[in-house]
């Protein structure tokens, strides 16, 4: 893939697959949510 796409894009990619698809992930904005510029962190959550 790396051949095909920059490493932003791979990344980006996979970090959308890795963090988006699973209940265990939430999202942290630092910002306005409807920024697309606005940095984003992901946390893992865990139920006890």
């Amino acid at each position: 893939m790396m051949q095909i796409f920059d490493a932003e894009i791979c990344y980006q990619e996979y970090c959308e697959l890795e963090f988006d698809s699973g209940e265990e992930w939430e999202s942290v904005s630092l910002g306005n949510d409807e920024d697309w510029d606005t940095p984003v962190f992901f946390i893992r959550t865990y139920e006890f």
